[in-house]
């Protein structure tokens, strides 16, 4: 079994940022690659990582994640694992609005293009790509549409696993509806969701 993993990149390191025990603080030791294969290793032990897919715009000063500097912490990956890890990248893009109490102007940024770009790659994938089961590693309901074609139409097994500190009521619900659709059909592949806590620790820069 081939397994490809989809990290949805903001949604992933703002629960980092959030999780409050010190193991999960430092995101400059977390090894995206590793951290995927002890997933496989724990729910398809004999599956194969064909690849990991970080989706994600580079933050403008690290947008406090503690991260010293992203472009090196992604450089690392490409060059501890050039076969198996890619970097699609997103965009900020500026916004403001006039706050009507104070008649401030508010500033803000706004990631753009990630979600598109995960969901195009992962049904890419599907079609044409020699994979069994999907890992996607976010919280965000917005990619129900994506896992729900790859999974019925393409017959993939989905594996979702949700960040910690974050919570996906639709994307429980879904998950749900899909597994009584499954069991109805009566379908080889099959469709979990899982969430990450501290008892799954992530892997340490040292291993890179």
């Amino acid at each position: 079994m081939n397994v490809i993993v989809y990290i949805d990149g903001y949604n992933f390191f703002i629960a980092m940022k959030h999780k409050k025990s010190p193991e999960w603080q430092n995101l400059n030791e977390i090894d995206l690659v590793k951290l995927s294969q002890k997933y496989i290793e724990k729910y398809d032990r004999n599956a194969t990582l064909v690849k990991v897919k970080l989706f994600m715009a580079i933050p403008h000063n690290n947008l406090n994640y503690k991260m010293e500097n992203f472009q090196e912490y992604i450089g690392r990956h490409l060059s501890a694992y050039p076969s198996q890890f890619q970097f699609i990248k997103g965009r900020l893009t500026d916004q403001s609005r006039q706050c009507h109490h104070c008649c401030q102007e508010i500033k803000w940024r706004t990631e753009k293009l990630t979600d598109v770009n995960l969901s195009v790659e992962m049904v890419h994938d599907a079609l044409t790509a020699d994979v069994d089961a999907m890992y996607l590693i976010s919280a965000d309901s917005d990619f129900e549409s994506p896992i729900k074609l790859s999974y019925k139409s393409y017959k993939k097994s989905i594996l979702l696993i949700i960040p910690p500190s974050l919570s996906s009521y639709g994307l429980y619900k879904f998950c749900k509806k899909q597994k009584e659709y499954s069991s109805e059909s009566q379908q080889d592949h099959q469709i979990r969701m899982v969430r990450m806590n501290k008892h799954f620790p992530l892997v340490q820069q040292s291993q890179f």
